[in-house]
């Protein structure tokens, strides 16, 4: 037979804690402005070593979590910033169709490029991986601006190339 017993809270708050937690929220800036002589944090950074610092932040045992979610919405807000400012910045591009219609000729021709230097190389026996690691070579031996190993699989694989036989 099951008793009913009284549980226990896991985590009881002392009034000290729930002082300085209200203490923090009351006077944020105070709390967490480093430049503030009230200020509840303590920092240390220490030597540079291989272009890194040492970053100590010591907090008062009862606002952990309130540092804590600071960062979090700080991390939030500027995502969300960064999102909001690529979108403004793609809306105030001017569309001029010249310049689209240049953009256009230049894939095509780097597409082009790829596909028959692509072939030559199958031509003369190499592998499907070989002829790619050749043509992107190739590519960089002309200093193209796009000749990376990445855009050119991209380009075989639309182009159907590097599809594996069943």
């Amino acid at each position: 037979m099951l008793q009913n017993r009284e549980e226990k809270p896991l985590f009881v708050p002392s009034p000290a804690l729930n002082s300085d937690v209200e203490r923090a929220l009351s006077d944020f800036n105070r709390a967490f402005n480093l430049r503030h002589s009230g200020s509840e944090l303590d920092f240390r950074v220490s030597g540079v070593r291989d272009g890194h610092v040492l970053l100590s932040v010591a907090l008062p045992v009862g606002m952990t979590r309130v540092f804590a979610s600071l960062l979090q919405s700080l991390n939030g807000f500027f995502q969300v910033v960064d999102q909001k400012a690529r979108i403004a910045a793609l809306q105030d591009r001017p569309v001029d169709p010249d310049e689209i219609e240049r953009k256009n000729r230049a894939h095509s021709e780097f597409r082009k490029a790829v596909l028959e230097t692509y072939q030559g190389f199958q031509r003369q026996g190499y592998t499907s991986k070989e002829a790619l690691s050749r043509t992107n070579l190739a590519l960089k031996a002309q200093n193209h601006p796009w000749a990376n190993y990445d855009s050119v699989k991209a380009v075989l694989s639309a182009a159907g190339y590097l599809r594996k036989e069943r």
